[in-house]
């Protein structure tokens, strides 16, 4: 990763760094049931596509924020592992935990069966961010991975391109949708073979998540 993305990347972990974080996602952020229930509900319907044939035992939740994911995915009967970059989000976690960037994981290569990174790269602008996270997604993970992006063919997407910069801004301008096929490039270049998607409101929401699978030949 070159200077320029390096500081992007470091530019969106700092966002995650603020006192009362934590704090505000779990109590705030996803206050209601239907907000806490769908991002676990999609990356659940992705593990039902594998079926019982394939076997994870431990998972990768990174960033996991306050834990949302945690309770689905130790229900089917895996071992959660948390990391995050901010402490406020992990003082509301639990453990085991680890304090890292998603493009720098503290873990040795195929650590997990499964890694899960939710809510993270449509944060990033500029493909290199995105890249660097997918590689490490990629290295730890022996089985699969799962991501979840903003589409670039949904509506909400849409609209904020129709919106001037100003008023991008002043909403949530720190979001960037991005093409499947842009996506579904790099992810093979990471190593990870698309399986299947899964989207919150086709064409209309733009959060989607993808199942890929590791390739070990690349």
């Amino acid at each position: 990763m070159d200077r320029a993305n390096a500081s992007a990347a470091r530019d969106v972990d700092a966002r995650w760094l603020r006192d009362g974080d934590g704090e505000h996602y779990a109590a705030g952020r996803w206050r209601t049931r239907r907000a806490r229930e769908r991002d676990p509900r999609l990356v659940e319907r992705l593990l039902d596509v594998l079926g019982p044939q394939v076997p994870h035992e431990t998972v990768l939740d990174v960033p996991c924020g306050t834990g949302r994911l945690r309770a689905g995915l130790e229900a089917r009967g895996l071992r959660w592992i948390g990391v995050d970059i901010s402490p406020s989000m992990l003082s509301e976690a639990g453990g085991p935990l680890a304090r890292a960037s998603a493009a720098a994981l503290p873990l040795p290569d195929d650590a997990v069966d499964l890694a899960v990174c939710c809510r993270l790269i449509h944060h990033y602008a500029d493909a290199e961010p995105r890249r660097a996270v997918l590689g490490e997604l990629a290295r730890v993970a022996r089985r699969h991975v799962i991501v979840s992006y903003w589409d670039a063919a949904s509506l909400t997407a849409w609209r904020r391109r129709t919106r001037g910069p100003l008023r991008r801004r002043r909403g949530k301008g720190l979001r960037h949708a991005v093409t499947w096929e842009t996506l579904e490039a790099e992810l093979r270049a990471a190593g990870l073979t698309p399986l299947r998607r899964r989207f919150s409101m086709r064409w209309v929401s733009a959060q989607a998540f993808v199942l890929a699978e590791v390739d070990r030949r690349t």
